[in-house]
C-alpha cells in the first residue's frame, strides 16, 4: 500500500497543505532510475549520483537517503556548501560506518600528503560507507580543513588547488583529479597535468575524470576524442580508476562507463538523449509533479485580452482559470502563450491534489490538456480552460504544469530550455510532497 509521506524539507520549505500549490516527487521513481542505470553500467562500475542544487531543486535529505537505500554510496555536489548540507543530511547514515578518511595503520608513519603510496587509495576508503566529492575544489586552505572535518573529497581542478592541499592538506587525504580533455571549463590543462605527474604518483589519488561536452549527441565526434585523451592522461598514473560519464554518457556505450558514473538529470526523470528518445525515453520514470492551486475562475462577458501587453484575444464566453504559479516559482515566461497544463479527474469528476500517478483516485483518469493564455507574471498564470466541460471548469481546483504525461522534457522543449533549468527553478515558496513505498 502507498504512503503519503510529508516531511519538512532541508532548506525550509514548508510543506503542502490543501489548498496551496506544491511539487509531488515521487521517490520510487528516483529509486527506479538509479536501480536502471546501476542495471546497466554493471555491476563492476560504480554508479554515483549527482545531488547538487540541493539534489536539483526536491530536497537533499530525502533524496539522498532514498538513492543510499537504492544501492548508491557516492554522491557528487558542487561546493563545500553542498558538501556540508550532504552531510547533515546523512549524518545518522554516515555514522554508522567508519570515518572515511580511516586507514591502515602501517599508513601512519607518512608526514605529508605527497609522501602516500599511490597503493593506499584502496585502503584509505570504507567501500561501504557513503561518500561525497565536491566538484569545484577548494577555494581557501578554510575550505580544506571544512572537507576534512566533514569527510569530503575533494575534485582538484588546477594546480593552484592541487598546491594548496599539498601545503595545508593532511597527509591521507583522498583526491580526485579533474583533468580538462575539452569543454574548457573546469578542469587540469594538459600542461598543468604533467607538471603535477610526479606529485601525483605519491599522492593518495582515488580517481582521474573529466566531463563529456556533448554526450546528449550521441553522433559527436568530440565525445570520442574526449574519452581518448582522458585514457592518454591516465597512462601516467596506470593506477588510477577513471570516471567520464554523465547522464547523456552512461548511454554512450559500455567503453564510456570506466570504474564509476555519475548520473545527475536521468535521475530525476529527464530524457538525457533528448536526440534519441527511444534510447532511454521509455525507461526512465518521471519523478515530479508539479501541481499549482486554481484561486479564480472566470467566464469573460465581454471581448478582451489575457494580461499584460494584450497578447492573448478572448471573447465573450472564454472560460479562464487563474492559478497560483508564475516565473517567481520558476514557470518560464518564456510560455507564454507557448506553454500547456493539464486539468486530471477520474470518473467522478474529481481533481484531487492528492493524485499522484494514479494514487488516491479510483477509476481511470481523464486528462485536459489546457493553453497557457496570455504572459506568465510573477505569482500567476492563466489558463484558456474554454474546452473544458462545463460541470468540471465549475469545481476544478488544481491545474498540473508537469506530470507523468507533461513531462519536464517536454516543458523545457515548449519554452526553449533545458530540463535541468527546469527542475532547479522550481518554486521555492512552495512545499514538497513525498510518495514512498
Amino acid at each position: 500500500m502507498h504512503q503519503l509521506v510529508h516531511l519538512k524539507q532541508d532548506n525550509d520549505l514548508t510543506m503542502a497543505p490543501e489548498g496551496y500549490s506544491h511539487i509531488a516527487v515521487d521517490l520510487r521513481a528516483i529509486s527506479s532510475n538509479y536501480k536502471i542505470i546501476k542495471n546497466i553500467v554493471g555491476p563492476k562500475v560504480l554508479c554515483a549520483a549527482a545531488v547538487k542544487a540541493n539534489a536539483y531543486g526536491l530536497g537533499m535529505e530525502r533524496i539522498c537517503r532514498t538513492l543510499f537505500t537504492a544501492g548508491c554510496k557516492d554522491f557528487f555536489v558542487a561546493n563545500i556548501q553542498e558538501g556540508i548540507a550532504w552531510y547533515e543530511s546523512m549524518v545518522g547514515v554516515v555514522e554508522q560506518f567508519k570515518d572515511p578518511y580511516e586507514i591502515d595503520s602501517s599508513l601512519k608513519h607518512c608526514i605529508s600528503l605527497a609522501r602516500i603510496p599511490p597503493s593506499s587509495s584502496s585502503d584509505c576508503m570504507t567501500m561501504e560507507s557513503p561518500r561525497c566529492y565536491v566538484l569545484h575544489g577548494p577555494r581557501s586552505p578554510q575550505e580544506i580543513a571544512l572537507a576534512q572535518k566533514y569527510g569530503l573529497i575533494l575534485v582538484l581542478n588546477s594546480r593552484e588547488q592541487f598546491n594548496m592541499v599539498l601545503k595545508h592538506g593532511e597527509h591521507y587525504m583522498p583526491i580526485v583529479v579533474h583533468v580538462d580533455t575539452g569543454i574548457n571549463r573546469l578542469g587540469m590543462s594538459e600542461t598543468e597535468f604533467k607538471e603535477s605527474i610526479d606529485e601525483l604518483k605519491k599522492c593518495n589519488l582515488l580517481y582521474l575524470m573529466s566531463h563529456l561536452a556533448s554526450s546528449e549527441e550521441h553522433d559527436s565526434s568530440q565525445n570520442h576524442e574526449q574519452r581518448q585523451l582522458l585514457l592518454k592522461a591516465s597512462r601516467y598514473l596506470p593506477k588510477a580508476k577513471l570516471c567520464l560519464a554523465n547522464s547523456g554518457g552512461v548511454f554512450l556505450g559500455n567503453s564510456y562507463h570506466f570504474d564509476m558514473v555519475r548520473p545527475g538529470i536521468a535521475l530525476y526523470g529527464s530524457n538525457p538523449v533528448p536526440k534519441d528518445r527511444s534510447k532511454c525515453h521509455s525507461i526512465m520514470h518521471p519523478v515530479v509533479t508539479l501541481r499549482c492551486k486554481v484561486i479564480q475562475r472566470k467566464i469573460i462577458d465581454q471581448n478582451g485580452y489575457v494580461g499584460y501587453g494584450a497578447t492573448y484575444p478572448v471573447i465573450k464566453g472564454t472560460k479562464l482559470l487563474i492559478a497560483e504559479y508564475g516565473y517567481a516559482d520558476g514557470l518560464p515566461r518564456s510560455l507564454s502563450n507557448n506553454g500547456y497544463v493539464e486539468v486530471i479527474v477520474n470518473s467522478d469528476n474529481v481533481c484531487s491534489m492528492n493524485r499522484f500517478h494514479g494514487i488516491g483516485f479510483d477509476g481511470p483518469l481523464r486528462r485536459y490538456r489546457l493553453p497557457i493564455a496570455g504572459k506568465v507574471s510573477m505569482d500567476l498564470c492563466t489558463i484558456d480552460a474554454t474546452t473544458l466541460p462545463d460541470d468540471i471548469f465549475a469545481k476544478v481546483d488544481y491545474v498540473e504544469l508537469i506530470n507523468d504525461h507533461l513531462t519536464i522534457d517536454d516543458i523545457a522543449k515548449d519554452a526553449n530550455t533545458v530540463a535541468y533549468k527546469i527542475l532547479i527553478r522550481l518554486g521555492n515558496r512552495y512545499g514538497r510532497i513525498y510518495y514512498d513505498l
